[in-house]
């Protein structure tokens, strides 16, 4: 196993007691070793989950920025994509060898799945990751517009995130104003359709309306590059199973 480095004790980290209940819910389901990490990251990242796969053990490994504004709702964000594979929720993977889409989409992933747990963590937990995120991106925005321009996947990208993690629509406007000499007609017109997506909750069928959104995001962006084929896959680990759905792209 890799040496982790700086194991941050949770203990440092001052939670509600809701919050606490629900990560001791979360580590009973998981069934195996959770590390917390606090490590230097980029000053856009606040934290990241990934799994360390040998054999039939899966580790998770929750990385937190040192310099992260809100560490507690940081923490608890993690644990949520955590806990929507622990749900069953099958993660789509990209197959390609276009550095654009290995990039942007699974960015557009990972907000579909912050669609899916921002309001619970509200419901749930009382926290406000929505307010949280809006004074991230209001920051972050300052340096985006010094751009000359944007590409359309960019754009939506830019659009999608304001919308979903802030869940504010006028926010969204806001940005269409200030975006009029940067992006096309056309370009707003498709993050904007693009928004309207995220306009329902995900909470039926969840699986299905993930991909399902996650695939009209894709040809809507990326319609030269055909999905050629999928492939699903299951790895098993002693707390269940590891679903994950790759989509193959023709380059």
């Amino acid at each position: 196993m890799q040496d982790l480095g700086n194991f941050m004790n949770i203990k440092k980290i001052a939670l509600s007691n809701k919050c606490k209940t629900f990560l001791h819910e979360v580590e009973t389901q998981y069934k195996g070793k959770i590390c917390i990490v606090e490590k230097e990251m980029g000053r856009f990242e606040q934290g990241r989950i990934s799994f360390i796969k040998e054999s039939n053990y899966c580790e998770c490994v929750i990385y937190i920025n040192v310099n992260a504004l809100n560490k507690p709702l940081t923490l608890i964000h993690e644990v949520y994509h955590l806990k929507n594979r622990l749900d069953g929720l099958i993660i789509a993977r990209i197959n390609s060898n276009n550095e654009e889409i290995n990039f942007f989409m699974p960015e557009f992933w990972n907000l579909i799945e912050h669609h899916l747990f921002f309001p619970k963590m509200g419901q749930n937990l009382n926290l406000d990751p929505y307010k949280y995120s809006k004074e991230l991106l209001v920051s972050d925005l300052s340096n985006v517009f010094k751009n000359e321009s944007f590409s359309k996947p960019y754009f939506c990208k830019i659009l999608i995130q304001a919308y979903v993690e802030t869940n504010d629509i006028n926010f969204v406007e806001e940005i269409v104003s200030k975006s009029k000499d940067k992006a096309s007609s056309e370009i707003i017109s498709v993050g904007l359709k693009l928004v309207d997506l995220f306009k329902d909750n995900f909470t039926n069928n969840t699986t299905e309306i993930c991909h399902s959104v996650f695939k009209k995001i894709y040809s809507e962006l990326f319609s030269d590059h055909k999905i050629i084929r999928t492939k699903y896959n299951e790895t098993d680990c002693m707390w269940g199973v590891l679903k994950e759905e790759t989509y193959f792209i023709n380059d």
